[in-house]
């Protein structure tokens, strides 16, 4: 197989569903001699295509710089981002992901997705536990939440024995594999065991309605959650939502405009003013954020919050920056 059919397949097998992964979010790559082809930042992965949506680099360079001691950089984040940069191979209109670092670390084919069905779990402190119960016949490791970029990308290149399934705390799953069909029917396989043991559909069941230039409605019934529990959206409880929803949004009761979202409590409506691709980002990150709390919730279960030091961290990154302005997202 082409290296560029394989990284379609293995983006189409991540996109299939707005469940697996939310707007921007997750990552794929496909290795072939030195050279590593992998999603570019800030492009959905139902827009990899044959003619965009990815970056050839050479990744040789960047399993050595993730092999030395942290000790040895000044800022391991811009270093690597840096050597990244300096690795793409041909066309540099775009960036590779930021996550180029654990990709370059693992096999020949990657997919990386922010799987509701595991956030679920993840965002909380019981989830690994149970996570290794669910999955007790399989090889697996739950890392604790690093910040994405150089410090989750050295934690997976440390690691002595890498397992094919690698879920991450407050972010998502990782699985990886040295054929296409074995790495999606992986990916697969650990969804669908997820999905049954948590008795969860994957139906999102929402509606974004145009309304006018770059302002949609978004319609859903888990949207009651945001008007009830005001509060949700004051702590972070995975990367993506710092990114995409951060703090752009206002509760009241007034139909203004003037947040990129704009929830009226007092008739129980969500408008959303940003450009398409933007406001479907932010409709999908923010149903991901309404199933992990309505599910534990449910269950009685507490949520784990991302560190607000943390959220700063990754807000401060030249490449989530980068980031959001492809997505149209900065304030």
């Amino acid at each position: 197989m082409e290296p560029l059919q394989a990284l379609i397949q293995l983006s189409a097998a991540a996109a299939i569903a707005p469940a697996i992964t939310q707007g921007g979010g997750g990552n794929t790559s496909f290795k072939n001699g030195n050279q590593m082809l992998i999603k570019a930042s800030g492009f959905r992965l139902d827009e990899v295509s044959e003619t965009s949506g990815f970056v050839a680099v050479n990744f040789q360079p960047v399993i050595e710089c993730l092999s030395k001691n942290s000790s040895e950089f000044t800022n391991p984040d811009a270093e690597l981002k840096k050597l990244v940069n300096e690795a793409i191979i041909g066309d540099k209109t775009f960036l590779p992901s930021m996550e180029t670092g654990f990709h370059a670390v693992l096999n020949k084919c990657v997919i990386h997705t922010h799987a509701i069905v595991a956030n679920l779990l993840l965002c909380t402190d019981e989830g690994e536990n149970i996570l290794k119960t669910i999955f007790k016949a399989e090889a697996i490791i739950v890392l604790p939440f690093l910040n994405p970029g150089y410090y989750l990308s050295k934690a997976i290149a440390d690691l002595s024995n890498v397992p094919q399934i690698i879920f991450l705390k407050n972010h998502g799953l990782i699985v990886h594999g040295e054929t296409v069909e074995g790495t999606i029917a992986l990916q697969n396989k650990v969804i669908q065991t997820l999905n049954k043991a948590l008795n969860f559909k994957g139906d999102l069941n929402f509606k974004l309605l145009e309304k006018a230039n770059n302002v949609f409605e978004l319609e859903s019934e888990w949207l009651n959650i945001y008007y009830t529990q005001p509060g949700l959206l004051s702590k972070t409880y995975f990367p993506d939502q710092a990114v995409v929803i951060g703090n752009q949004y206002q509760l009241s009761q007034s139909n203004l405009l003037i947040s990129k979202i704009n929830f009226n409590r007092l008739i129980g409506n969500c408008m959303i003013n940003a450009p398409k691709k933007s406001a479907m980002a932010i409709a999908e990150n923010l149903c991901a954020l309404a199933h992990i709390a309505i599910y534990n919730q449910s269950k009685k279960t507490i949520l784990t919050a991302v560190p607000d030091a943390d959220v700063a961290y990754i807000l401060g990154m030249d490449m989530e920056q980068y980031r959001q302005g492809l997505l149209n997202l900065k304030v």
